[in-house]
């Protein structure tokens, strides 16, 4: 009889970022980097290591995620729903085994992310903006 052990499967970590990352690639190219703040910032309190449980009407409304995007991430066991007794429904991470992995692809987005267009134009303009008000600071010594 063939025995399978924990260390035939890998280390877990990578086995839910790699689960974790193929669920996001799943969706289209256009909501794939929302769904990630969506999960890594919104249902997570990172200080804490723990889930939260965000309203659907907050997640639609503040990160413009989809219904049927939530479907698709209740789907695949990312996430789970509840519905409250006023027929409500809330989302949170299915498993707190879910928490570091992803936690360690928030840290990995945000640290080695390339700036869109818009943040790199508006970080050039602060950086001008600055660079005049250096100026005539100097001017006026």
């Amino acid at each position: 009889m063939l025995k399978i052990k924990k260390k035939d499967f890998g280390d877990i970590k990578f086995i839910l970022i790699d689960f974790y990352l193929s669920t996001i690639s799943s969706l289209p190219e256009n909501e794939q980097l929302p769904t990630r703040i969506f999960i890594e910032e919104g249902l997570i309190f990172e200080k804490e290591k723990r889930r939260l449980r965000l309203f659907e009407k907050h997640i639609i409304e503040n990160f413009k995620i989809k219904k049927e995007t939530l479907e698709k991430l209740v789907n695949s066991r990312l996430i789970r729903t509840e519905l409250n007794e006023n027929g409500e429904y809330f989302y949170e991470l299915s498993n707190d085994e879910f928490i570091e992995p992803i936690l360690f692809m928030w840290m990995d987005r945000i640290m080695y992310r390339i700036p869109t267009e818009e943040e790199a134009r508006l970080e050039a303009e602060e950086h001008e903006k600055l660079r005049i008000e250096k100026i005539m600071i100097t001017k006026k010594e």
